[in-house]
This record gives structure tokens, C-alpha cells and sequence, in this order.
């Protein structure tokens, strides 16, 4: 056996090892950014490969999630700059909802929409931390690291975001308290 094949295959297994937990997490917050299950795949697949080259670069493993996730939204931000174009998906909670009860569809679907149409006009910097916090499930302390950003700036912004996105949506004379 080749010890080059040898080395390949443990950075390999480490790699899945460090990157499978994450993937359903990852592909939310792709999908949530590119709104494309196409483009969110091979977003994610471009993600997954710049992690692997550059997983020698990582001192500690324990920061992988935040690591792969920053690169993740970069590379989201980099497809969508090409495009002149940011589109996010509505809450995880409202498409649940909508699947599972049929009796308002309608008008969940109309609220989705008046979600998602809120959200673009939002600015980037509200729209990352309310995609990270609700598509992502990450903590306040996990989106700090990924953007780089104190703690209590996170909370702000998703307060500030919030409070936004409840006043351009009553503007449209829909007032949401779910948020």
C-alpha cells in the first residue's frame, strides 16, 4: 500500500467524519440564501471541496462547523453577486405549517410570500443573522464566530431585523407577532 494512498484516505474519513453531521444544516442555509435546490447542491458541493483543500488550514478541528459555514454563505454571497440577486426562503417554521395544515393553506402560503418579500428588503447584515438563527439553527455564540461579529451585535441585529420585518409587514396591513 501506498503511504500517499494511506494519508488520502485518513484525510478523507476525517473529512466525512467532521462534514456529514452538518450537510442537512448546510444545505438549509445554502438553500435559504440561493432559493434553488439546484444551485444550493452545487453550492454546497463547491463548499464541501474548498473545505476539503483546505482542511490543513484548520487548527481546530472543534471550529469546523463554524469554518465550513462561513465558507458556505461565501460562496452563496459569491453565486449571488454573479447573478445581481438575493433571494431567502421563508421561515422553516411557516413551510412546515404550510405541509401540515391544509385547513389555511392559502393563506400561509400568502404569508410565506409576504415573509420572503420582507426578507430581501431587508439589509444583508440583518438578512444573515435572521437566516443563520432560523434556517441555520445556530446559537447566538455560533453566528458571532461565523461572521466574525461580537455576540451582542448578533443580538441586536436579529432584534433590530426582526422589529423590521414586523414594520415593512405591517406596512403591507399584515402585523406578525411570530417572529
Amino acid at each position: 500500500m501506498n503511504i500517499f494512498n494511506f494519508k488520502l484516505n485518513k484525510k478523507q474519513k476525517n473529512f466525512e467524519k467532521l462534514l456529514i453531521p452538518q450537510l442537512n444544516k448546510l444545505y438549509k442555509i445554502s438553500f435559504s440564501y440561493l432559493k434553488d435546490k439546484d444551485k444550493a447542491s452545487d453550492a454546497l458541493q463547491d463548499t464541501a471541496l474548498i473545505a476539503y483543500r483546505k482542511l490543513d488550514t484548520l487548527k481546530d478541528k472543534s471550529k469546523f462547523n463554524s469554518w465550513i459555514t462561513s465558507i458556505l454563505i461565501n460562496r452563496c454571497k459569491e453565486l449571488l453577486r454573479r447573478e445581481s440577486k438575493l433571494i431567502f426562503e421563508e421561515l422553516c417554521e411557516e413551510k412546515k405549517n404550510i405541509l401540515t395544515n391544509s385547513k389555511d393553506i392559502y393563506s400561509k402560503i400568502d404569508t410565506s410570500i409576504d415573509i420572503l418579500n420582507s426578507l430581501e428588503e431587508l439589509d444583508e447584515k440583518y438578512r444573515d443573522v435572521i437566516t443563520l438563527k432560523y434556517f441555520g439553527d445556530y446559537s447566538i455564540k455560533e453566528i458571532a464566530t461565523i461572521l466574525k461579529i461580537p455576540e451582542g451585535t448578533v443580538k441586536s441585529r436579529i432584534n433590530f431585523g426582526i422589529k423590521k420585518l414586523n414594520n415593512i409587514m405591517s406596512d403591507g396591513e399584515v402585523a406578525y407577532n411570530e417572529l
